[in-house]
């Protein structure tokens, strides 16, 4: 190879490896930093019990449906607001109506009105524990299923510290009505300290992991904590594999839920996938005599 050709080969490595060093910091700065506060998109379900209508052709139904919804996203951004202290002005696209639009939206029929107020208050109860694994933690139990010495699994996982709405104040904006779902942004800021602390968590020191988990849409709310349950179980179970040969006793630990969480409704059971850093507080073996 002559030096023209070592040359030519030079620039294009160098060119390529720009191009992905560019492309990476693009990717990358499409993420906000949740260093200083959270920006997460939660739903709720219409319905208390999903799935239990079924979809018509009718084109009238139809219409009156979308009537509906329009109704209850008008009606979100001020029942919203009245019922946290911490809303100032919900942003939504029917700020700009008429006032006689507006006269109009005062008085949602009363079915609207009671769908809406489950969907909203299932809403409020999601965005505190979701950020509060976001900014404290779930701090962990696990005992792997060991078939030979006979010992079930079990796993038990708790908040390290209860949302404190004083110290943590959330607000909730665009709410609006899509597929049977209220769907809205919720923002929550760090404090000082909780920056901080978050910095810390971050570090290399502390892996990333990822888990899976499901459960009943019957069981509501505590349907969703199970679910969450599953994935840092599932998160655990599965890095321990790759970095452990023998089986250990007992695993205790905290996680911090990072990004944001991924959770649906599929077959009657909601199901998420999430992320997290990875604190092992202690490993208990097994000991041989």
């Amino acid at each position: 190879m002559n030096v023209f050709n070592i040359k030519r080969s030079t620039a294009f490595v160098i060119a390529l490896l720009y191009q992905i060093v560019f492309f990476s910091s693009f990717v990358y700065s499409q993420h906000p930093s949740q260093k200083e506060g959270l920006h997460i998109q939660i739903w709720a379900e219409l319905d208390a019990f999903p799935g239990a209508f079924e979809d018509t052709d009718n084109s009238s139904t139809e219409a009156n449906v979308s009537s509906i919804e329009d109704s209850a996203s008008s009606s979100a951004s001020a029942s919203i607001s009245s019922a946290t202290a911490s809303t100032t002005d919900i942003a939504t696209a029917r700020d700009t109506t008429s006032v006689a639009d507006s006269k109009k939206e005062e008085k949602p029929i009363p079915h609207t009105r009671s769908i809406y107020n489950f969907a909203i208050q299932r809403a409020k109860e999601i965005a505190p524990f979701i950020m509060g694994g976001m900014i404290n933690g779930w701090s962990f139990d696990y005992v792997p299923y060991d078939k030979t010495r006979q010992v079930p699994e079990y796993f038990t996982y708790e908040e390290i510290l209860p949302f404190n709405p004083e110290l943590n104040s959330i607000s909730y904006h665009n709410p609006q009505v899509e597929q049977g779902r209220l769907l809205c942004w919720a923002d929550c800021e760090r404090t000082a300290s909780q920056q901080l602390a978050y910095e810390r968590w971050s570090s290399i020191v502390h892996p990333r992991i990822h888990g899976h988990g499901s459960a009943s849409v019957e069981k509501g709310f505590d349907g969703i904590k199970e679910a969450c349950g599953q994935a840092v179980r599932d998160a655990v179970r599965e890095y321990w594999r790759t970095m452990t040969k023998n089986k250990p006793k007992e695993i205790l630990g905290t996680v911090l839920l990072i990004q944001s969480p991924r959770i649906y409704i599929s077959e009657g059971q909601y199901v998420v996938d999430l992320d997290f850093f990875l604190k092992t507080d202690r490993i208990i073996l097994y000991s041989y005599y």
